[in-house]
């Protein structure tokens, strides 16, 4: 196509040429400019709205956490642990367990640990072997299972004793505990916060939780002995 003839079609479409020219531009400058920058803008506000949010949270946070009571939260803790420990506890049920015996009129002639064969949960066993009033039988594993410290009777055996009401009981208990949660929440999560039946369960919890003498097992021959004497 030669000038001329380009000239006259330049001036036969020339009103559509233009519009369309721009029209054409336009779009270009949109998909290659303006979407761009407003994308980027877009996104700019979301993270600036997100961390605005998570500063407030934070901010909160902390007002809350500073208002904690730390030595009324350690003793709840404390509470808890006693109840549930994170790992196997075998000082503490020498100690507790002999306690409960004695006030539930009977006396402990062994004491021995044993591995225990229930899954789903932690647990350790421990055989015990008591002499006592036979019609006391039942308190004494109500008080087991009703203890501050987790513990169920999981087998018992009861044979006559010498003389009148007395018996001779080998009592199986397993002990419970729990590993500690891996994860806390991370750092803009929302603090936990203790409900009604929580502080319901930690008021019993505090109101039986017994006080224990630590006491150090030897390593010495096993046999039947009373440890306790």
């Amino acid at each position: 196509m030669n000038k001329e003839a380009l000239g006259k079609f330049y001036y036969a479409y020339r009103l559509y040429i233009f519009p369309l020219v721009i029209g054409l531009s336009c779009i270009i400058l949109i998909i290659l400019v303006i979407y761009p920058q407003i994308s980027k803008l877009i996104s700019n506000r979301k993270v600036e709205g997100e961390l605005k949010d998570k500063t407030i949270l934070l901010e909160a946070k902390a007002e809350q956490l500073e208002s904690f009571d730390a030595q009324a939260l350690s003793k709840r803790v404390d509470y808890v642990l006693s109840s549930y420990p994170a790992e196997k506890d075998f000082a503490t049920t020498v100690g507790l367990i002999p306690q409960i015996a004695a006030n539930s009129g009977f006396s402990v002639t062994s004491l021995n640990f044993a591995s225990s064969s229930s899954e789903g949960e932690k647990n350790y066993r421990v055989s015990l072997d008591v002499i006592g009033p036979g019609s006391l039988i039942d308190t004494f594993v109500s008080d087991i299972e009703s203890s501050a410290r987790l513990m169920r009777v999981s087998n018992l055996e009861i044979s006559a004793g010498r003389s009148g009401d007395e018996i001779n009981a080998t009592i199986g208990i397993d002990v419970l505990y729990s590993s500690l949660p891996a994860e806390f929440g991370t750092v803009d999560t929302p603090l936990p916060e203790f409900s009604a039946k929580d502080e319901d369960v930690i008021a019993k919890l505090a109101q039986t939780a017994p006080a224990v003498a630590t006491v150090f097992i030897s390593s010495g021959p096993k046999g039947k002995t009373n440890p306790f004497e």
